[in-house]
């Protein structure tokens, strides 16, 4: 019950989608550390509920990974 619960707060919090395009526009891999500075830029533009739980950054993450460059 609490997974669903979690899922759900997540698919209803404010997507990054348009940034990360921008983001990763150019980029085909990325080190720890502009990991960190992408996380606090988006948190810093109201994706907090994004960048703070362990989901939306896992969610972040994999969509990162999706969409990198090949």
């Amino acid at each position: 019950m609490k997974a669903a619960a979690k899922t759900s707060k997540t698919s209803k919090a404010k997507v990054p989608a348009k940034e990360l395009k921008a983001w990763l526009k150019g980029r085909k891999d990325w080190n720890h550390g502009d990991w960190l500075a992408l996380l606090e830029t988006l948190r810093k533009k109201g994706y907090s509920a994004m960048t703070d739980t362990q989901e939306g950054r896992e969610w972040i993450g994999y969509y990162l990974e999706s969409n990198r460059s090949k």
